[in-house]
């Protein structure tokens, strides 16, 4: 839903203002970072250092890596979206989706580094909702680069 929110505003007169809204919202930093931390843990499994969910449920990873790879995809759409102003804030710590980045990047790597040394990595990929997930992933990694 925000996704669609930001899409639709992006053409309006006032995006400036809402743009500055939501990069400075506490709010939605804290939402669009920790949803990344939600999931199923198994115990001994190895991919509860990922934030990839892998439990061998389908329906229920599909979910759960649907919402992870939407909340990605809200990030990566709000650092794309960034003008001059936008580098004033990130200079003085109030782009808040830039700063959730600073935590968030590192679990990303990692939970990278542990769904690429998987043995069932070529069919893990064939699903959708996985493959979306690498593919904001990497965007988002790539994308936060220029901050780091």
């Amino acid at each position: 839903m925000l996704y669609r929110v930001f899409e639709k505003i992006t053409a309006k007169p006032q995006f400036p203002i809402s743009y500055y809204n939501f990069v400075t919202s506490p709010q939605l930093a804290m939402i669009l970072v920790r949803v990344q931390g939600f999931g199923v843990h198994i115990p001994n499994s190895p991919n509860n250092s990922s934030v990839i969910n892998i439990t061998g449920l389908q329906t229920l990873d599909n979910l759960i890596n649907q919402l992870k790879t939407k909340a990605l995809e809200c990030i990566n759409f709000l650092i794309k979206k960034k003008d001059d102003e936008c580098e004033i804030l990130i200079r003085q710590n109030q782009h808040l989706i830039v700063q959730g980045l600073i935590t968030l990047v590192p679990i990303l790597i990692q939970s990278l580094i542990i769904f690429g040394q998987r043995t069932d990595l070529e069919q893990l990929l064939e699903e959708e909702t996985i493959l979306n997930f690498v593919v904001e992933a990497l965007e988002n990694l790539s994308l936060s680069t220029h901050y780091e």
